[in-house]
This record gives C-alpha cells, sequence and structure tokens, in this order.
C-alpha cells in the first residue's frame, strides 16, 4: 500500500527556489529539520558539523535561483525536507530527510514526487538522485554510474 499524501493530516510542502542571497539560509533549515529525522538521530546527515559546512558553502556557491528546496510543515513545524540544485536542464538531488515520527505520511516519497513536478513544469530533463542506493531504484529508468579519482597534491 503507497500513501503518498492524507489531506487530513494537514502536511504542507513549502517549495523554494533559492535566490542566492536565501540559499545558505534553507540549508540551515534543513539542518534543523534533519535533527528530526533517523540521520540526525545517530548525528550523521545534516546534524554532523563538516557535512552541514559543505552544503552551506555548496549552497553560497550556486548562481541565482539553482537551489531548489522544499519543506514539509505539520502544524507548523518543519517535518522534512528536500535539498537539490539545478544546471543545464538537469537536478541532482542533495539531501533528503524527514522526522520520525512522521514515517507514516510517506513525507519522502511526497516530497521527492513534488520535486519531481515542479522540475518537470521548468523543463528540466533529468534528475540525478546520486548515489545508488536501493530505495532509490524505484524513482528511476536507469542507472548512472560515476567514479572518483583522488589525487595527492
Amino acid at each position: 500500500r503507497r500513501v503518498l499524501f492524507r489531506s487530513d493530516a494537514g502536511l504542507v510542502v513549502q517549495w523554494h527556489d533559492g535566490a542566492h542571497a536565501d540559499a545558505v539560509a534553507l540549508v540551515e533549515r534543513a539542518v534543523r529539520a534533519e535533527r528530526r529525522s533517523w540521520k540526525g538521530r545517530e548525528g550523521s546527515g545534516l546534524t554532523e558539523p563538516g557535512f552541514a559546512r559543505f552544503y552551506r558553502d555548496l549552497a553560497a556557491g550556486l548562481g541565482p535561483g539553482r537551489l531548489r528546496a522544499g519543506f514539509a510543515v505539520l502544524d507548523g513545524d518543519d517535518v522534512g525536507y528536500i535539498l537539490g540544485a539545478v544546471r543545464d536542464g538537469r537536478y541532482r538531488g542533495l539531501q533528503l530527510a524527514y522526522a520520525v515520527e512522521v514515517a507514516p505520511l510517506s513525507v519522502g516519497n511526497l516530497l521527492q514526487l513534488g520535486q519531481m513536478e515542479r522540475l518537470v513544469a521548468e523543463g528540466v530533463t533529468h534528475y540525478d538522485l546520486g548515489q545508488d542506493i536501493a530505495y532509490k531504484e524505484r524513482w528511476s529508468d536507469e542507472l548512472f554510474v560515476t567514479g572518483t579519482e583522488v589525487f595527492a597534491a
């Protein structure tokens, strides 16, 4: 059984196309929301200081309007978020998380689907989910494998 949204739950999604000036503030908001997720409760994800710093710096370096963010809000509290960035008709997912207590509302699926719908409407043709993890397979129609090379300087 898949439940993407329960209208009677009172969940609202706020979408932001991060203007350059507020991109870092959107990442900060995601950091706060992450604390309620399973990753946040383990001290990983955006709650890990180095990881959060990386995403703040990334957001600060993006051009105007490239960051895409969505926040699931329930009773005035952020209970989930999705972050990504666009460039040349492509979207790269960065982070997604939701509060443990709202898992039955399928908040992650709702954010992922909403982000896709918004991106299609603006003409984005590719949605890169990032790292190959089993749960992402249901959202993709092809696997794109990249490699990383590290050089000592």
